[in-house]
């Protein structure tokens, strides 16, 4: 015989409720479950919300503990760990400057860049534009800071859309660098190649890079040749890219020209950018107290 379902009066298991209510009783395998758990509804909802909030604040403390690892496994320099865009002073001089706009694109570009970023590729099948920071004119502008802000910010939004880090920091001399070692034979095997540091380096949601235009090497087929395939791997790739430079688009088209004078990497650049290279104008930050 099918047993049917029973309303029984029971007393709520909250000492401090204590009071009758109607309890259902379902049957399960043969046993009458109650769905109410011992609480009246009014216990029952508290006890949910306690329960519900509980976990909460367990995933919070999740996220903020990977985001916390995040910050100092992507290249963000511990003296840009407190970079904010509310720390960004915009009004410390009178001077012509456009300080205040230059905050407002780097922190728009940071809460609109897309956290699900293979879900962005899927959906719109077009890649976040990328961005140029100049400063040819004076040097200490506040570019390294603001691209550090991004990178938080970005950090800061992330809330588990993807399992990956979404963003990586270093220079242009760091990357050059990290490949070099890679060379380097100290009679051990080598836990990376220049190929691993290419392939993290392209797949990364967004990469930026630091101070573009200041290495002179002995090799320019070398730093040609990496960057290249750095910033065509992630046009091919339909992934971002951020570049700081204290070069003009004229001098930077001539610092990234191929040997033979061909300018793959610039026009790339230019079409990631879609055409737009922003030039923060003002006085050297630096020395100023």
């Amino acid at each position: 015989m099918a047993l049917k379902e029973l309303v029984a009066l029971h007393r709520c298991a909250n000492r401090d409720c204590g009071r009758e209510y109607e309890a259902r009783l379902y049957p399960v395998l043969g046993i009458r479950y109650d769905s109410s758990h011992g609480y009246c509804p009014e216990c029952r909802a508290t006890e949910q919300a306690k329960y519900e909030a509980e976990e909460l604040a367990k995933w919070e403390n999740e996220l903020a503990r990977i985001r916390d690892e995040w910050r100092h496994q992507c290249g963000i320099p511990a003296k840009f760990m407190a970079a904010r865009f509310k720390n960004f002073d915009t009004f410390w001089t009178r001077e012509p400057n456009n300080f205040v706009l230059a905050r407002a694109r780097c922190e728009k570009y940071a809460q609109e860049f897309p956290l699900d970023y293979r879900g962005h590729l899927r959906a719109n099948g077009l890649a976040y534009p990328s961005m140029i920071l100049a400063s040819p004119e004076t040097q200490g502008v506040g570019k390294t800071f603001l691209v550090n802000a991004i990178a938080h910010a970005i950090l800061d939004r992330w809330r588990g859309e993807c399992r990956l880090c979404p963003v990586r920091f270093l220079s242009e001399a760091s990357l050059y660098q990290r490949i070099e070692e890679t060379y380097a034979d100290r009679g051990q095997p080598k836990q990376v190649n220049e190929a691993d540091i290419i392939r993290q380096m392209v797949w990364v949601p967004l990469l930026i890079l630091d101070d573009v235009g200041t290495e002179t090497r002995r090799s320019r087929d070398f730093s040609n040749r990496i960057m290249f395939a750095v910033i065509n791997g992630r046009y091919e790739a339909n992934r971002p890219v951020v570049i700081t430079t204290n070069l003009s688009t004229e001098e930077l088209n001539r610092y990234l020209a191929d040997t033979d004078g061909r300018v793959r990497i610039m026009d790339r650049l230019l079409e990631m950018c879609q055409g737009s290279v922003f030039q923060i104008r003002g006085p050297s930050h630096r020395g100023v107290e």
